[in-house]
């Protein structure tokens, strides 16, 4: 990225499904690493479907923050989020974490076609709203970070949560897809792969959570992570490369061993 805050300069942090999880503990942690440099000021605008614990939230990132903005978004309907991720963007956003994001435990391999849609459209065609409503302001400056929140999941499909790999693949390789033309143009495109991490979505979860974390320690890989500019911030690493192994070894054995796991389709 080409252009990094000056002293005394506000850094504006967008993040997208902050009312909860990683979102929350992503906005808490920046309110507090800004407030540690003397040299720099934030403004956190925080975004979620409902604003019920945005102002909760709020109330805990207002003592370290200089200034805060919520907005209620329904970002299961992609198309209505682009607008008001432009009027946001207009400030402009130096740093834009696209995190929202919905799962579904298929127990009994059904899920409705209504699950399945609001997966989609708020995992994967959300984010990319947002994204296509980001890119502009940034081009114009030459500089921003675009954050997309993606899985391990993305690596190989678990028959508990169809929809929600499949969603997580698509944010991967969207993030892969625009990241070199728009690096050209000083923006800069990271992808976030996390494992299991401690939230209410994981804890509906009914298959196995090896090597789960708190949000708070998810955050502060993800913004270490983001300090040290890598593209590709994946976490756990051991359960990383296992996924990534499993693509390697013959289909059969890898849908196999995900079965021994208990997180192949419950009907096979």
């Amino acid at each position: 990225m080409k252009h990094m805050p000056n002293k005394n300069e506000q850094t504006h942090i967008l993040i997208t499904g902050a009312s909860r999880g990683l979102g929350a503990a992503l906005a808490l942690a920046y309110a507090k690493h800004y407030s540690e440099q003397a040299n720099e000021t934030l403004h956190l605008s925080l975004l979620a479907t409902t604003t019920d614990n945005l102002n909760a939230i709020k109330q805990q990132c207002t003592p370290y923050c200089d200034q805060i903005d919520c907005y209620g978004v329904d970002l299961n309907d992609p198309s209505a989020s682009i607008a008001p991720i432009q009027a946001i963007a207009e400030q402009p956003v130096d740093i834009a974490i696209l995190n929202a994001g919905v799962t579904n435990d298929s127990k009994n391999n059904q899920e409705t076609w209504q699950q399945q849609h609001a997966i989609i459209n708020t995992n994967l065609l959300a984010a990319m709203a947002c994204t296509h409503a980001l890119i502009p302001s940034m081009q114009a400056r030459q500089s921003g970070r675009i954050v997309l929140v993606s899985s391990i999941a993305a690596f190989k499909g678990l028959g508990l949560t169809p929809s929600y790999c499949a969603s997580k693949a698509g944010i991967k390789a969207y993030a892969d897809s625009i990241r070199g033309g728009l690096a050209d143009q000083g923006v800069t495109v990271h992808c976030v792969m996390p494992g299991f991490i401690a939230t209410d979505m994981t804890a509906a979860y009914s298959g196995a959570t090896p090597f789960m974390i708190s949000s708070e320690r998810a955050a502060m890989i993800v913004i270490k992570g983001l300090q040290k500019n890598r593209l590709i911030i994946i976490f756990p690493r051991l359960i990383s490369w296992g996924m990534r192994l499993l693509n390697i070894l013959p289909v059969r054995w890898s849908d196999a061993i995900l079965k021994y796991a208990g997180y192949g389709s419950p009907t096979q």
